[in-house]
């Protein structure tokens, strides 16, 4: 969060308090999967992995402080057909960190998966 912090700051002046609003002790961040709550079991479901079939793009970024590349190789080990990307300069906003990297791993996927063929300048 802290170099994501000081990589957009000069950019976008609102982030720099997101590290401090996140990690306030008088602030506790709590997860979980709805409808629960957190009331019942953490939701676990890679076991159910296997049983996603179609080919998948796993794109992450090397310093998403969410999602990162520990938790996309597990999606990627997980699922028989996924391909992983891990953008090296990027976090938890790839797509917007490095817009064009992130476009340019959807678009070779797709293509490679035969929906995309080539694109027209509109």
């Amino acid at each position: 969060m802290e170099r994501f912090v000081k990589n957009h700051v000069e950019d976008h002046p609102e982030v720099a308090g997101y590290a401090a609003a996140l990690t306030s002790p008088l602030r506790t961040l709590r997860m979980y999967a709805a409808p629960s709550l957190g009331e019942e079991s953490p939701f676990e479901v890679r076991d159910e992995l296997p049983v996603l079939t179609p080919p998948a793009l796993v794109l992450a970024g090397r310093h998403d402080f969410i999602c990162g590349p520990r938790w996309a190789d597990l999606l990627h080990v997980g699922l028989e057909e996924a391909e992983l990307t891990v953008l090296e300069e990027a976090g938890y906003l790839a797509h917007l960190e490095q817009p064009a990297q992130f476009d340019a791993c959807v678009l070779a996927f797709l293509h490679a998966q035969g929906v995309v063929r080539g694109l027209r300048n509109s």
